[in-house]
């Protein structure tokens, strides 16, 4: 079975012009506004800032709109980094539940409201539908509400990051890499500049050494045999000050591995294709689509299954499948199962998968 989070010893022939940048010959490191333009048509963005963790680029920015005291809405299925931003500087957190939606936030006082805060939770656009993102845009443009579209999950516009004011993305969660984040401005000029990042991150290069083949499939050997991972509160921990901004050589390995990304986009629609059709009938996708680049394949455990025991099982059958955000109080936390999904795979081990899953 193919991990979903092993890289072949073939990468590093891929990153040594990131490593080595400013030699001859080697990578150029790309400013943020170029990075940002690889993402977005050029008329969508005004201003860009980089970050070494995206969730200091989203301090930074609710603290510069003067979110303090306001209210921001958050849908409660979302990263605790996130919305600890916000409780740092001082917001006042209102949390939807799953899916948010134009119809639920028509439930609130949005007078009261000064952002709207959208998280695209594993790629998939609000509820799935680019209608209800073009719905919530329009609430958000009528009451001159703030919208925030979270798309750290994906990096396929125009399904997210169409609509709001901002977009935030990120350098890790799709795509191998040290560390980042990309703050886009889609009208104003955003303030503050972090601080410059010279000194080479040595741990996010180690971990990132430890996602070869031979070093991390020793790694899932050890995960087979082990209980499930509980995040503590240092996991979401944000610097009081002095946010940095992304190491060059994370930027220019963000410009190579976001072409390999988009070349392999065939190849993961296909497979989740497969696993649309492989899938038992009591497990549901959360996506129906398999043109919507989701971050792997996640699917809604059925009800009669405990959703961490069947996790385990699967991992101990060498399956390496994931929960995210489990310990938030959305009900669909608990439920949530997230399937390997990666361009390495093959449509036989989609349908190992799919046999290996009880019904």
């Amino acid at each position: 079975m193919t991990q979903l989070d092993t890289l072949p010893f073939s990468y590093f022939k891929e990153i040594l012009p990131a490593l080595f940048g400013g030699f001859p010959g080697a990578s150029k490191t790309p400013s943020a506004h170029e990075l940002a333009k690889l993402i977005l048509p050029p008329d969508q963005i005004a201003d860009t800032k980089t970050y070494v963790r995206l969730r200091s680029g989203i301090a930074e920015l609710l603290s510069n709109l003067n979110l303090q005291n306001k209210r921001v809405i958050f849908p409660s299925f979302a990263c605790h980094s996130v919305t600890k931003a916000a409780e740092k500087i001082g917001a006042r957190i209102t949390r939807l539940p799953y899916p948010l939606t134009a119809a639920k936030l028509k439930k609130i006082d949005l007078s009261k409201v000064s952002a709207v805060f959208v998280v695209h939770a594993f790629g998939i656009p609000a509820d799935g539908q680019k209608s209800n993102m073009e719905e919530i845009a329009k609430l958000c443009r009528e009451h001159k509400i703030i919208l925030i579209e979270d798309c750290a999950h994906s990096l396929d516009y125009p399904q997210v990051g169409a609509w709001g004011d901002y977009a935030l993305f990120h350098f890790t969660k799709r795509l191998a890499n040290l560390h980042g984040g990309l703050v886009i401005s889609k009208k104003k000029k955003l303030k503050n500049d972090p601080q410059a990042n010279s000194r080479f991150p040595i741990k996010d290069f180690i971990r990132l050494i430890l996602q070869t083949a031979t070093l991390r499939l020793t790694l899932n050997f050890v995960r087979k045999r082990q209980g499930l991972h509980t995040e503590t509160s240092a996991a979401h921990q944000i610097p009081k000050s002095g946010y940095k901004s992304t190491h060059p050589f994370a930027r220019r390995l963000f410009k190579i591995e976001l072409k390999r990304h988009q070349q392999e986009s065939k190849i993961r629609e296909n497979l989740r294709k497969k696993y649309l059709e492989k899938l038992p009938s009591n497990w549901t996708p959360l996506c129906k689509d398999h043109k919507v680049d989701t971050l792997q394949f996640p699917v809604v455990t059925p009800k009669n299954l405990c959703r961490d025991k069947t996790l385990l099982k699967l991992r101990k059958r060498g399956i390496m499948a994931n929960r995210i955000w489990y310990n938030t109080d959305d009900p669909i936390a608990k439920k949530i199962l997230v399937l390997p999904l990666h361009a390495s795979m093959t449509k036989k081990d989609v349908e190992k998968i799919c046999q290996s899953l009880p019904e």
